[in-house]
């Protein structure tokens, strides 16, 4: 008589248990994942809405404004927006103090401020005082340049 193969219950609940390891040890390891990749989105985001404020204030010879909360940023001239308000992605703030911060291109592309502007971006939450709660120490720097209004970020 010919024995057939097939799997003891031994052998299946062990393939289960491998499979449990496998996936508890990779759940944290995706969720840092997406949680770094939301901070540098952050940062892009930020670093492009300078970028091109700074393009709108050369190309309409005016002076152009970035504003930014902890949670989003809009553009503004002449106190009007020009554009909507863009939301950072979640998990993902300004740590300015709790301040809107504004960055004032001039028609020549350079600040109106005769130094360098800083825009801290971090993993964090505000919570309902408005206050920001740092979730970790990730963060990340947009740099603009006071005479060139060159945009950097890492």
């Amino acid at each position: 008589m010919k024995k057939e193969g097939a799997f003891t219950l031994i052998e299946m609940i062990a393939v289960i248990v491998i499979i449990g390891i496998i996936v508890a040890v990779g759940i944290p390891a995706m969720s840092g994942l997406t949680r770094s990749a939301g901070l540098q989105g952050g940062v892009r985001q930020i670093g492009n809405a300078a970028a091109l404020t700074r393009q709108f204030a050369i190309t309409h010879r005016t002076v152009a404004e970035l504003r930014i909360m902890q949670t989003g940023f809009s553009v503004f001239t002449n106190n009007v927006p020009v554009d909507k308000w863009n939301n950072l992605p979640i998990g993902v703030v300004v740590d300015n103090g709790g301040v809107t911060t504004s960055i004032l291109f001039k028609p020549t592309g350079g600040l109106v401020a005769k130094i360098d502007q800083y825009i801290v971006v971090r993993e964090g939450v505000t919570n309902s005082f408005a206050a920001l709660v740092a979730t970790n120490s990730n963060m990340s720097t947009v740099t603009v340049n006071a005479v060139l209004g060159r945009v950097s970020y890492p």
